[in-house]
Formats: C-alpha cells, structure tokens, sequence
C-alpha cells in the first residue's frame, strides 16, 4: 500500500480544544488490532489559531504556521504586509498564490457563464407565460364575441364541462388543448 495523505482545512472552526495547529491521524483498526503502519494519515490544519503567530517574525514560524497564515489571511487587508512577505520569503507560496488567482479567475469565468444561462432561462420562461396567458386571454375573448355557431358549441361544450363538475382552471385547460 502506498502513501495517502487527506489535508482538512477548518477555516472558520476550532475542533481542538488545545493550542496545536496541525493534527495527524493514523488510521487503525481497533476492532482488529490492525494498524497501516502509517500508510494513510488525516492531517487536520485549524487556521482560527493561526491568530497565535501570525505576527511572529518569518524566521520564527514553522513551515506549517506559515502556510496556515497564508491561507488564513489571504484576503485580510490588515495583514497585506505579512501575506507579501510570506510571498518573497517561501517561493512555493508564491506559486500557490498564483494559482489561486488563476481559479478566483476561473471562478469568474464560470460565474459569469452561469449568470448568462439563467437570465436566457428566465427569458425564455417569461415568454412562454406571456404566450400562454395571451392563449388563455385569446380564449376567453374568442368564447365572448366568436361567431355565433361558433359561440353556441363553445358555450354548449363549456356547459357539459360544468355539468361534469370541472373547474374553470380544467376546463380552460381542455379548451387550450384541444380536448
């Protein structure tokens, strides 16, 4: 079995009650007494304790602690001055932070395209009302002043509808289509 690694990052929550920024379980089989010998690990990183060292100098934190500040603090006006520091200081972050933008672009992108889609499918479904309410408008119209052979059958099968117990929303559902 080879190396497998899963990174929970808990932004906005403290899990542990303890001062520990990163956490790391190994998974282990109690039941059987069976470990995997450290093949899988669950690495949990709580960045609410970053506010623990973020204002430690760069050469003092911890390879962990600077990532996690990163990541926590990324989008915190106050703190520029750190991010771009970590940014000069570790050229990897550097990299991630490039890549981050790149999907905050794609994430652009696609907002953009979604935006599109539902105003073309809300324009689309208010045409369809519009049409069917005018049909239904058409109807009522054509049932009060249509010609007067016409006007009789039409009044004549309306009747016999609501003779049959029909709503007015059912019958004016069989006359739109055609029944």
């Amino acid at each position: 079995m080879k190396e497998s690694y899963q990174i929970a990052i808990i932004g906005k929550k403290i899990f542990f009650e303890d001062n520990g920024l990163i956490h790391i379980f190994y998974n282990y089989d109690p039941v059987n007494n069976i470990s995997l010998g450290g093949k899988t690990k669950i690495i949990t990183v709580e960045l609410e304790k970053t506010s623990n060292v973020i204002d430690l100098p760069l050469e003092k934190m911890t390879s962990y602690e600077i990532w996690s500040a990163f990541f926590q603090y990324l989008t915190v006006l106050e703190k520029r001055n750190k991010i771009n520091a970590i940014l000069q200081f570790k050229a990897e972050i550097a990299m991630a932070g490039e890549t981050l933008i790149t999907i905050s672009r794609d994430d652009v992108e696609r907002a953009r395209l979604e935006s599109e889609y539902k105003y073309e499918m809300d324009r689309r479904s208010a045409l369809y009302n519009a049409a069917q309410e005018g049909m239904e408008k058409g109807i009522e119209k054509g049932i009060i002043i249509g010609d007067a052979a016409g006007e009789q059958r039409m009044r004549k099968f309306v009747l016999d509808l609501l003779d049959q117990g029909l709503s007015k929303e059912e019958i004016r559902q069989r006359i739109a289509g055609g029944k």
